[in-house]
């Protein structure tokens, strides 16, 4: 798709419309067939893990205790994950660079 929406301009002249919209249809059908299922799928988990953890609390308050340290350590974490691919990309931009002025 974005070949067809970075294409120049000659290339909507030429095409016939017919074309374009073949190239197109996989991603259209995409959006119109599977992207309400995955929707919906999502959002039905979503409740499930939410009224199972709600079922779990009022059975058992002590596991409210325990998943507080545990999102703590989830977050984390994902924090300590983002900070080390920053780090990972400027290290690599780092040697790139090097590799340039050495060789």
């Amino acid at each position: 798709m974005a070949h067809v929406l970075y294409a120049p301009m000659s290339f909507f002249d030429t095409t016939p419309l017919g074309r374009v919209t073949n190239r197109l249809s996989k991603d259209i059908y995409t959006l119109d067939e599977q992207l309400p299922g995955t929707v919906r799928g999502f959002l039905v988990t979503t409740m499930r893990v939410s009224i199972t953890l709600c079922y779990v609390s009022v059975i058992t308050p002590l596991f409210l205790l325990l998943l507080l340290p545990l999102g703590a350590f989830y977050y984390l974490g994902t924090f300590l994950t983002y900070v080390y691919s920053l780090t990972e990309v400027f290290f690599l931009m780092i040697t790139i660079m090097l590799k340039r002025v050495l060789f």
